[in-house]
């Protein structure tokens, strides 16, 4: 089983939040951190993937990401 990992932008303070993508046509998208029972209203457009959590180190703002796929829905 592949674990991928997914980024996106919080609507409530704009900072990124990783973990599990949720796309719900009610309450819209968000995404639930692997450590949290949390889950965090995203921005769509903002949401990416950023690859299988055990091959690839962790992309933060800034780094290079031309080898990131958007994430189309």
């Amino acid at each position: 089983m592949r674990d991928i990992k997914f980024k996106g932008k919080r609507k409530d303070n704009g900072e990124w939040v990783y973990g599990s993508y949720i796309h719900c046509e009610i309450d819209g998208d968000s995404i639930k951190p692997f450590d949290s029972l949390i889950q965090y209203d995203v921005i769509p457009e903002t949401v990416e993937v950023i690859g299988n959590i055990h091959d690839n180190p962790e992309i933060l703002d800034g780094e290079d990401k031309s080898w990131q796929k958007r994430l189309k829905s």
